[in-house]
């Protein structure tokens, strides 16, 4: 089932229930009511009767004028209306005093219900009773002169089952049924524009996700509401934008390693081809030609299996404390012939004191080729490379910054992207990969530090190493 279909009538059948609860509770409330009110109208009836009462008890003081002559009290409801003339129910002289009142034609009129009266004194104790046979009853005070003398007990109505008013509540309950049949229909009205209104969004999210896994990334959701499903439209916006970003990426990355891996496997074709075409003669030269090459091609791919080791989380780290500034130290030594043949001058500060680092040795000596290599290929003859240690509670940084030439303020950016290379001064012909700095931004990473680059005063450029001194 469609989720607009579903929507649909879950909001129908949530409305359909709320309106019959709604009903129910109101045809409780009516009948609840119109009982209240028949038992509010029966007490209220019967106070004429409670006031004779009270001024027949305040004559005698007490209730043996009840109790001696129950009948009296039938003389006294016939008065005030509430029992219809039946002679066998009162006695000559009753009767005749009931005949000579001025509301003689009154009483006569016939009532539906047979009276059920009890009176109690103070205490609760029935002192006469007419067809008191209710279990549930109610009682009304009667006092006189301010004091509780006793009580009258009538029958207290539990439900309707006759009369008028069993015919008021039932067309009530016809009428709420109509109103909430109409209200019903008005709610499926509303509820499927509703309903498809709020799938909307989710039908664009679906078809646009189902657009980007046939590698369509560049879609854009409009952006129109402030919820959650705005949010998602968000998030799908620049999930498109990376997924494009690195497609991207990945077609520059393949087509930057097919041209690095051509150049090397052109030349040794080349020379091998013109070897066996005897254009150029089989000798130790050209053999040495095709080595180097050999070993070119062998460094790209070394450093492109590093790279992408370091990609996938694939370089092991044995991490001990170590000094940095030895370690520096040897590493110079070691680059002493090749600074020498290019007249390169290098330059240490507060290298005289060790500085002891959590890191991994071999890489940090892979750091540092690389560094020392990549500074030597894009630093002219005769140039500086300056070298600097300091060190905090927190942080050891290492600065390495060369002489001329330079690089734009674009070109910074790139220098840790994979097989980046600037247009002019640091190109190809130097030697390099292009993968060196982007290897060294992975070592750097996995100890836990920070690589960055900038325009160096000397007139080339500087890059600062961030590494964590504790573990």
């Amino acid at each position: 089932m469609r989720i607009q279909n579903k929507l649909f009538l879950t909001l129908l059948t949530t409305s359909i229930l709320a309106v019959t609860i709604l009903v129910a509770l109101m045809q409780w409330s009516v009948g609840q009511g119109m009982v209240d009110y028949i038992n509010q109208r029966e007490a209220n009836k019967i106070q004429p009767l409670i006031n004779d009462i009270a001024e027949q008890y305040g004559q005698n003081e007490n209730w043996r004028w009840l109790q001696s002559k129950p009948r009296v009290l039938r003389k006294i409801m016939f008065e005030n209306l509430l029992l219809r003339r039946d002679n066998k129910h009162c006695d000559d002289e009753d009767c005749d005093d009931i005949k000579s009142s001025h509301r003689s034609k009154e009483f006569m009129r016939p009532h539906s219900r047979r009276p059920d009266l009890m009176i109690l004194d103070n205490n609760g104790n029935r002192i006469v009773s007419i067809n008191a046979h209710s279990k549930h009853r109610t009682k009304i005070a009667i006092e006189w002169q301010g004091n509780l003398v006793g009580w009258v007990s009538i029958p207290n109505r539990e439900k309707i089952s006759e009369g008028f008013e069993l015919l008021f509540i039932e067309q009530q309950q016809k009428a709420f049924w109509l109103m909430g049949l109409v209200v019903i229909v008005l709610a499926g009205m509303v509820t499927f524009p509703l309903a498809r209104h709020f799938v909307r969004p989710i039908k664009q999210l679906t078809q646009s996700t189902h657009q980007l896994t046939q590698g369509n990334y560049e879609l854009h959701l409009p952006i129109d509401r402030n919820d959650e499903l705005g949010t998602l439209a968000r998030d799908f916006n620049e999930l498109a934008k990376t997924l494009n970003k690195n497609e991207g990426a990945r077609r520059r990355w393949v087509a930057d390693i097919s041209h690095e891996l051509r150049t090397p496997l052109a030349i040794l074709s080349g020379e091998i081809e013109a070897m066996l075409d005897g254009v150029r003669p089989l000798s130790k030269g050209g053999i040495q030609s095709m080595q180097e090459e050999v070993s070119q091609l062998s460094q790209l791919v070394n450093d492109l299996y590093a790279l992408t080791q370091a990609d996938i989380g694939g370089l092991s780290y044995r991490k001990q404390e170590i000094d940095l500034t030895e370690l520096l130290k040897s590493k110079l030594k070691s680059f002493e012939p090749v600074f020498s043949q290019h007249n390169q001058t290098i330059q240490c500060s507060n290298t005289g004191k060790p500085i002891s680092i959590w890191a991994d040795s071999t890489r940090l000596n892979q750091l540092l080729d690389n560094l020392l290599t990549n500074a030597n290929r894009y630093t002219d003859d005769g140039g500086e490379i300056h070298i600097s240690i300091k060190q905090d509670k927190l942080i050891t940084t290492l600065i390495i910054e060369d002489t001329a030439p330079g690089v734009t303020d674009e070109a910074l950016t790139h220098l840790f992207d994979h097989l980046y290379r600037t247009e002019q001064s640091r190109n190809r012909n130097s030697g390099g990969s292009g993968l060196g700095l982007a290897i060294c931004k992975r070592i750097v990473e996995g100890h836990g530090g920070t690589i960055t680059t900038a325009h160096s005063a000397l007139g080339g450029v500087a890059i600062t190493i961030n590494l964590p001194v504790d573990k």
